[in-house]
């Protein structure tokens, strides 16, 4: 009896974390199961421990690329937290998320598109919000639109996610740049081509402000070249195709960010 005790259960469920933090993940799902076998055991099964160890067990699974059993998990947490909680708690909310990552990474596209929409519902309902996820949740869901081909509402979204993200990280954080260059991908897919130029110019400027790698670099001065010239401006590309090789050259002489700031 003494083994069997709450105490045990969540020091086994703690124990789980370091294993699965440490990467081994074979002695994390051992823990898990022990320390979820207890809790069942002790407290039932539509508890909350309960819910949050079998929630530990789908992130090791989906980690170690079992998706099908990962979602066969975290539907079970997802049915306990809405019974526990209601339809609209944060806890839901964070579980559809990780479900929609879950059927995106599968390329299951309307289930995730499914997800994040419920997810995105719940959290705009809540009174504190945390921006920088409800970030990320807009976020997916510009991919999976953009995925779906609909690149117009991929565009709203990818705007929304931008915003949430300047708002809660700064306008020179380093998840800024991501954004702004999956809002060009969107407009260009839309043939706005002039009009995809100043995001991409934007993250052109954080990039170079906090000293990203050449390639980064370089990536983004390419797309903006592209640009130039597909909007009927040849000059400015061949000024900027020459601003990549001045650059380029620069790589492995150790003086590379002397030269972000003439660019």
């Amino acid at each position: 009896q003494g083994e069997d005790t709450i105490d045990v259960a969540r020091t086994l469920n703690n124990l789980a974390n370091v294993y699965f933090s440490s990467g081994n993940l074979e002695q994390a799902m051992s823990m898990y199961e022990k320390s979820l076998k207890i809790k069942r055991d002790r407290l039932g099964d539509t508890h909350e421990e309960v819910a949050n160890t079998l929630n530990n067990i789908a992130h090791v699974l989906f980690t170690s690329g079992q998706d099908n059993r990962s979602l066969e998990v975290y539907n079970q947490v997802l049915r306990i937290r809405r019974e526990k909680f209601g339809r609209n708690n944060m806890s839901v909310a964070s579980t559809l998320s990780t479900m929609g990552d879950v059927y995106l990474k599968k390329g299951t596209l309307n289930h995730a598109k499914t997800c994040f929409e419920e997810s995105a519902v719940i959290r705009s309902q809540q009174s504190s919000r945390n921006l920088a996820e409800d970030a990320r949740v807009y976020e997916n869901l510009g991919v999976v639109h953009g995925k779906l081909g609909n690149w117009k509402s991929a565009e709203s979204y990818f705007t929304e996610s931008l915003k949430m993200k300047v708002s809660s990280l700064g306008q020179n954080h380093e998840e800024i740049p991501k954004t702004l260059d999956s809002l060009a991908l969107a407009l260009i897919e839309q043939g706005r081509f002039d009009d995809a130029i100043k995001p991409l110019e934007d993250a052109l400027r954080i990039r170079k402000s906090s000293f990203s790698s050449i390639e980064e670099i370089t990536a983004l001065m390419t797309k903006i070249a592209f640009l130039q010239k597909k909007s009927g401006r040849p000059d400015l590309a061949l000024q900027m195709y020459a601003d990549i090789e001045r650059l380029e050259a620069t790589e492995g002489t150790g003086v590379v960010s002397e030269h972000y700031a003439s660019f």
